[in-house]
């Protein structure tokens, strides 16, 4: 199977509940040195932290510290042996993922000896090709940089900010594990975050994609990728997470909503039908090609300030201000996108491809709660009958430098891919 490729796990707090065993050797070098239990809040609280730090703040009594450290590492040895848990869904993930194909390693701040007694004593050795110790190269950061593997997608899960950061001075997106150790200021350094080890596979799922379309979109010399698909398909959260990863890996990223450009509602309805008025007037597509997408093609930057259309208002007073220089990537998302006058001026097309019972399925998810059950009829009537004109007209699907299935959103899958998987 060929390596899809290489995710670096921190160990404590991302893949083990490390204050369990952490906590039964506390309590003995309690014990031993007559202390009162440390609060499992303050424990948790210096999990992840470096030897010195954790027995600095958990023994401040300089005079018994170095005991308690020697007694700690001793305990600690034979605790995580004993009573070593994984987070529910951990031992499944990595199955999952080396099943996929995906290289998996940990990077943590404990010591080789540490790691590998928590991998036996969690009984997942196995699922993992190389084990590094931040300790030997002084600072995970410089672990990273010394075990990347050029041209291999990566990505590092962890749970504190030093995991986050470490990822960013090496350029290679994180995922933040909401259920680790962290906090929430630490988790938004991440590239994304997981509620749960299962949505680590989704979002690497998801990875892959986007280092699939760094990568041609590189390889075309361009700028500006669209992102198109009918209504629902997913446009905008796989354009925020796109950015997301392209500013992971080092770019300058602007983020253009076709939404944003609406015309008013008295332009809006103007039209032999409601379905001609949608198609010719729902957007001011001249302004978006004439304010932005013209002016990056022709001088390869735009430094404007635009008001556009509130909606709910229907008055122009949103400010929008873009500054596009020339190492920024612009990535534009929206309904029925490549079609004149936009479509020329669109570097990399990416087509999210979904059904249009799914369509209906997520339209009664996402808007039937705010609109009522009447909207599915909209849907049927006006939104679904203009994309399927837009398809035959337009053949955006074979317009696409990219195919995205994106059906299960949470696992979107390269159209290219799926034929190589289903004729093997």
């Amino acid at each position: 199977m060929k390596r899809k490729g290489k995710v670096f796990f921190d160990l404590d707090g991302t893949l083990l509940c490390s204050h369990i065993h952490i906590g039964h050797a506390l309590r003995r070098v309690c014990e031993e040195l007559g202390y009162a239990k440390i609060p499992d809040s303050a424990v948790i609280k210096q999990i992840g932290a470096t030897s010195e730090e954790f027995c600095k703040a958990l023994a401040p009594d300089e005079k018994v510290r170095d005991r308690f450290a020697t007694l700690f590492r001793q305990y600690e040895r034979q605790a995580v042996c004993e009573h070593a848990a994984l987070y529910p869904g951990v031992r499944e993930l990595l199955s999952e993922l080396q099943d996929l194909g995906w290289e998996l390693a940990i990077c943590s701040s404990g010591s080789v000896e540490y790691i590998e007694t928590a991998l036996k004593g969690g009984q997942i050795q196995g699922f993992f090709s190389s084990i590094v110790s931040a300790r030997e190269y002084g600072g995970k950061a410089e672990a990273l940089r010394e075990n990347l593997e050029v041209g291999i997608p990566t990505v590092v899960v962890g749970d504190r900010a030093l995991d986050f950061m470490a990822a960013a001075n090496m350029q290679v997106p994180s995922i933040g594990v909401e259920y680790g150790y962290g906090t929430e200021e630490e988790w938004d350094q991440a590239t994304w975050t997981a509620k749960a080890p299962a949505e680590i596979g989704d979002i690497l799922c998801q990875a892959q994609v986007f280092y699939t379309v760094e990568e041609r979109l590189e390889m075309a010399h361009g700028r500006c990728v669209g992102v198109n698909g009918v209504d629902t398909a997913g446009k905008t959260i796989f354009a925020q997470r796109l950015a997301a990863f392209l500013k992971s890996r080092g770019k300058k990223v602007e983020l253009i909503h076709l939404d944003d450009f609406h015309n008013p509602r008295q332009k809006r309805l103007t039209g032999k039908d409601e379905r001609e008025a949608y198609i010719k007037n729902a957007f001011d597509l001249d302004r978006l090609n004439r304010s932005i997408l013209l002016p990056l093609r022709e001088a390869g930057e735009v430094h404007t300030s635009l008001t556009l259309l509130d909606l709910d208002s229907d008055t122009y007073s949103i400010q929008r201000q873009y500054d596009i220089d020339a190492d920024t990537y612009v990535i534009l998302e929206g309904v029925l996108l490549y079609r004149p006058p936009l479509e020329a001026n669109i570097d990399y097309k990416v087509y999210l491809d979904i059904d249009f019972d799914e369509v209906l399925r997520r339209a009664e998810i996402r808007d039937v709660p705010q609109y009522g059950r009447g909207f599915l009829q909209k849907y049927r009537e006006k939104y679904i009958p203009i994309q399927q004109w837009y398809i035959e007209t337009y053949r955006p699907h074979d317009m696409a430098d990219l195919v995205v299935v994106n059906q299960n959103y949470r696992r979107p899958v390269i159209l290219e891919q799926e034929k190589e998987e289903q004729e093997k």
